[in-house]
Parts: structure tokens; sequence; C-alpha cells
């Protein structure tokens, strides 16, 4: 299974062709409860996959931007993460969630 085209964005990080995308999902009526779930794929869109999801307030006013993208994927690179290899499966086990959040700007 592939994951659709729709909506992804070009990136390169270290050698590596990718392409990513957000969804926000929120609770209607309270526009200040989005959370972000960032994928990255490889190229192809195909095998392991990188899903992020952040649980903090993240409302629409708020983008995310490719140099954000580049610095979650060099995380989860660093992880173990190798993008089109392995099972279709998300890859979630980014051990640094201090570094995460400062992507982000988020500090719990």
């Amino acid at each position: 299974m592939t994951v659709p085209n729709k909506g992804l964005r070009s990136l390169e990080v270290d050698g590596h062709l990718l392409r990513w995308s957000v969804r926000r999902r929120g609770v209607r009526g309270c526009p200040d409860c989005d959370e972000l779930h960032l994928l990255v794929v490889g190229d192809d869109r195909r095998g392991s996959f990188l899903l992020i999801h952040i649980p903090q307030a993240w409302g629409p006013d708020r983008p995310v931007t490719p140099r954000q993208a580049a610095a979650v994927t060099r995380l989860g690179l660093a992880a173990g993460w190798l993008p089109g290899s392995g099972p279709d499966a998300p890859f979630t086990q980014i051990a640094d969630t201090s570094a995460l959040f400062s992507i982000f700007g988020i500090y719990p």
C-alpha cells in the first residue's frame, strides 16, 4: 500500500528525496484545540514512513515550514528511520521529544 500523492510536498534531506504533509485534527468549535500530524515518506511513497503527532494546541495561524519538516526528518533519520524500506508501517520512535518540541516552539 502506498501513501496517496495528494497534498504531499517535495523535500530533500541529507541526500534523501522525500515528500511531506501536514494534517491538523481539531475539536469542533475549538479553533485552538488542534493537534498536528506530520507525515514524511520516501519519494516513491512505499515502505516505512515517519509519522509525528504533536498534541499541543496548534491553530491554523501557525504554519509548518519546510525547515521544520526537514528538522523532524533529521531526528527520524538519527533515530533509525530509513525512508522507503521495511513494511508499510509508521515509524514513531523519536526518543528526543524535547528536540522535537523545540523545533515547533513548544516548551512543556
